[in-house]
């Protein structure tokens, strides 16, 4: 293994290969996964884009609606799951770093039972609850209540397999097989979305659409289960362990508790904006967050590609290599996401003004700043998150997001009501920062990494002089000329990218950080 192109050097590479498995840290293996990620979820996105007007055109704005809800549904639900998914990536990629492969099967068809099992509850559940939730949750026009129930019991259906498919995917994420589990991923998104345009376009109801859907998850379902059986990961006989049962859910339990909080914790601004100050605020708070937001495609990525292998390198309680690895990852989402935060931050007037029109940019250019700074902030803090959960401290994950609930509801309630769309942002912003502190000093304490006073002095050194830059250049982002306003925005931002970036590359990043970049994009 060639030594530029190697992100950290492991242990694993000075014994017996055939007693202990290497971990793959190379830099093509990991820029090949992060892009194959980046694609799994951004193709399904621009499907999405293509075909949602033809299917609202088709079905109307009430029938899409249903369908909307449905496509909800069956993402909410996956709160059944009880973090089974990240648990079979977890202890798979923990047996794999042991070199006792043997074991993965039991591993896998123990966290597909619970999940079938659980499934089928969530999915009787919504079928009991589903004539409730039409006729007195969400108020369906007289006309539509049949069908609205119809559909909700034929999505019902599909609850256990999309429980199901979750630890499917997590077992060949847990074998660094990203390949796959996005051909499953995409297949399985895209399906979702074409198939309303085909049933638009045979006049299917809405009721067929939704059996199809389900159908097809099914489908999406059996093609997981057959690339986990393939000879070479030698996943054949269903073997359920009772005994696994503690262990798995006492990680997935923790784990469910985040996946509980955490939506509150995203939603709780929207509601308290649309209470305390107007239902158009919430408009201008939600366009910014949701565009901004769309940066944690690429920390994403890489960290759902991180995870197995902080997994493997914990089971093998290789401290040090542990904290290379996570330094490492934080620089390079820092250096990845600084520039574009930066232009963000600085031109939000002129980007709002040219997007969204001059009352957006009145309204929402100062939140469109503080939340950019925050998406930054939560960005470094996605692989202390993944490194706790790998070391097998979900529960540390799972208490902070309980003790920030009531802080970030007494901060929102208090500066929503007294800045409206700005104050939503600041406590969106400091509740993240609090969460970023929480998670970083806590893995501090459990791994010591050896460079982490460079690191930070490096991104200190980094924010005041990019906030230096952007509070210098601000003045000209204010109003451009009308005539040339695209243009002179295009041309400041691209300054302050090459600035930045060529800031970042030499002060935040270390020889070993600029050599892994080079490799990957030789």
């Amino acid at each position: 293994m060639q030594r530029t192109k190697t992100l950290v050097a492991t242990t694993a590479d000075k014994g017996d290969r055939t007693e202990t498995p290497t971990v793959d840290l190379s830099a093509r293996r990991l820029a090949r996964n992060v892009l194959l990620n980046l694609v799994g979820q951004g193709l399904p996105l621009l499907v999405a884009v293509a075909t949602i007007p033809y299917v609202v055109h088709g079905l109307g704005p009430e029938r899409f609606g249903l369908l909307s809800l449905a496509w909800v549904i069956l993402g909410y639900f996956t709160v059944f799951d009880l973090g089974l998914g990240r648990a079979t990536t977890k202890y798979v990629a923990e047996l794999i770093g042991r070199g006792e492969q043997e074991r993965i099967p039991e591993v896998i068809w123990t966290a597909v039972a619970c999940q079938l099992a659980f499934g089928i509850v969530g999915g009787t559940l919504l079928f009991a609850a589903s004539p409730l939730l039409v006729e007195q949750v969400l108020r369906v026009p007289a006309e539509l209540a049949g069908e609205a129930d119809q559909t909700l019991k034929a999505i019902s259906l599909g609850v256990p397999v999309v429980l199901v498919s979750s630890s499917l995917s997590g077992a060949l994420e847990a074998r660094q097989r990203f390949d796959l589990v996005n051909l499953a991923r995409v297949l399985g998104s895209i399906g979702t979305y074409l198939l309303p345009v085909l049933g638009v376009a045979a006049g299917a109801h809405l009721v067929t659409i939704a059996l199809l859907i389900v159908l097809w998850r099914v489908l999406t379902a059996a093609l997981l289960i057959w690339l986990n059986s393939r000879p070479s990961f030698k996943v054949y006989a269903m073997m359920p362990s009772v005994r696994l049962l503690r262990p798995l859910l006492g990680f997935g339990s923790w784990v469910m508790v985040s996946s509980v909080v955490g939506p509150i914790l995203v939603y709780l601004d929207r509601f308290l904006l649309g209470a305390l100050v107007s239902v158009a605020a919430v408009g201008y708070y939600v366009a910014p967050y949701e565009a901004v937001t769309r940066l944690w495609l690429l920390p994403g990525s890489l960290v759902m590609v991180l995870f197995p292998t902080f997994s493997t390198l914990a089971a093998r309680r290789e401290s040090e290599v542990l904290g290379t690895l996570l330094l490492r990852s934080v620089r390079l989402i820092g250096a990845s996401l600084t520039p574009p935060v930066l232009v963000i931050a600085v031109l939000a007037p002129a980007i709002l003004r040219l997007w969204l029109g001059p009352e957006f940019a009145a309204q929402s250019a100062g939140a469109l700043r503080v939340l950019a700074t925050g998406v930054l902030v939560n960005s470094v803090a996605h692989a202390p998150y993944a490194l706790l959960q790998a070391m097998g401290r979900p529960d540390l994950t799972a208490k902070f997001h309980l003790l920030e609930l009531p802080v970030y509801l007494i901060a929102a309630f208090s500066l929503v009501g007294s800045f409206g769309v700005s104050g939503a942002a600041w406590a969106w912003t400091l509740r993240v920062c609090l969460d970023t502190a929480l998670l970083v000093s806590a893995v501090v304490r459990l791994i010591r990494p050896q460079d982490w006073a460079r690191t930070v002095k490096a991104a200190a050194a980094t924010s005041c002089a990019l906030l230096t830059l952007g509070v210098v250049t601000a003045r000209w982002a204010g109003a451009p000329g009308s005539q040339h306003a695209g243009l002179s925005v295009a041309a400041l931002a691209g300054l302050l990218l090459l600035f930045s970036g060529l800031f970042v590359w030499r002060v935040l990043l270390d020889e070993q950080d600029r050599a892994l970049l080079r490799a990957v994009v030789g």
